[in-house]
């Protein structure tokens, strides 16, 4: 078996956690857990250095034990161990994984090149992702509020003038985010207070990583869109929308120097399956986006960063996302695979074999 496309024998620590998640049945959780481990293991982009670190990443497993993610022997024991990695390394750390293991023989960070040219880069925002914010905002007490600048705490009491009673994630808290956004006037003084108040947020509880594509690929990929363009918008960049019925999503525009250090990502950047890893020796800058929708004949490319402030974004377009019925995840990968055949570096041998096994889902 390949585990991060590197042949690995039985005595791996993931070896049959992964054979067993790669041969789930036809139930939509079965295929959502099969495409994660097809990731797992056809994802060239991890280096060894960053693989030695998530096998000796330790956690607590629930009981008042900690355990290194190698000794894990059960299912569960994994599954838990590698949710608790993806939360505590990339996602909620302060230094996250994909920073401080760069630059490694085999991560091949090529997305810095990007800083030499004058590409402008993109990134769809979903402004329901800040209920949680929403509530610490409205609950903050008034001596740590003291403490920010006059700016922030300007920010605190006028977001605490709107009708906002909303718990994260629940349907009141959708009705809160489209009643703020659906007018011109009410929406630019919506986003520049959550914006201002993000700042201080992002802070206490880092997010990573953001989500990037290049402006043209974003354009050329959005250029048919009309009625439903915040979901062809997720779509392109490999959001699926189920579930996001009614959210409103905000295009972030950021010039290229805004982020020094871009990276490519990796399955070990993401929590959800619909994240593709690009081909083996593709001479690709960043990653390939997996279009939900199917319909690019180019993939956008990819890149990861550090979440940046908001405020240094331009606001380029929002709309509310409308209900899609979008296909299964494996007819989506199968699809993908197809468009990264057609591609040019498709005809090199190691990008060739590489999609063979993806397509025979060759262990």
């Amino acid at each position: 078996m390949r585990i991060f496309n590197r042949d690995r024998n039985s005595d791996h620590p993931l070896f049959l956690y992964l054979q067993k998640m790669s041969k789930r049945g036809k139930t939509e959780y079965d295929e959502i857990e099969n495409a994660k481990a097809r990731n797992y293991m056809h994802d060239p982009r991890v280096s060894s250095r960053r693989e030695n670190e998530l096998l000796n990443f330790t956690f607590n497993d629930g009981n008042g034990k900690d355990l290194r993610l190698d000794e894990c022997t059960g299912e569960q024991q994994i599954r838990k161990g590698l949710d608790h990695y993806f939360e505590d390394r990339v996602h909620a750390a302060a230094n996250p994984h994909f920073v401080d293991c760069a630059g490694d023989d085999k991560d091949d960070r090529l997305g810095t090149n990007l800083v030499t040219t004058p590409l402008e880069l993109v990134n769809v925002f979903l402004v329901n992702g800040l209920s949680r914010m929403f509530m610490w905002a409205r609950g903050m007490e008034a001596v740590e509020l003291a403490t920010y600048t006059p700016e922030f705490q300007a920010a605190v009491g006028s977001f605490r003038t709107l009708a906002n009673d909303a718990d994260p994630h629940a349907v009141d808290s959708k009705e809160f985010v489209h009643l703020m956004m659906k007018e011109q006037p009410d929406r630019d003084q919506f986003i520049s207070v959550i914006f201002t108040l993000y700042e201080v947020y992002r802070k206490q509880f880092p997010y990573h990583p953001i989500w990037l594509t290049t402006l043209s690929d974003f354009e050329k990929g959005c250029a048919d869109s009309t009625e439903d363009e915040a979901t062809r918008w997720c779509h392109l960049v490999g959001k699926p929308v189920a579930g996001k019925d009614g959210q409103w999503a905000i295009v972030l525009r950021f010039p290229a120097d805004q982020f020094p250090k871009k990276y490519r990502p990796t399955v070990l950047d993401t929590d959800h399956a619909f994240y593709f890893p690009a081909p083996e020796e593709a001479p690709v800058a960043g990653g390939l986006a997996a279009d939900v929708r199917m319909k690019v004949k180019v993939p956008a490319g990819e890149y990861i960063a550090m979440f940046p402030a908001l405020r240094k974004a331009r606001v380029t377009n929002c709309a509310r996302i409308k209900a899609f019925t979008e296909e299964s995840i494996t007819r989506i990968r199968e699809h993908h695979i197809k468009i990264l055949r057609e591609q040019e570096f498709a005809q090199m041998q190691e990008v060739e074999a590489w999609l063979t096994r993806l397509e025979e889902h060759v262990p």
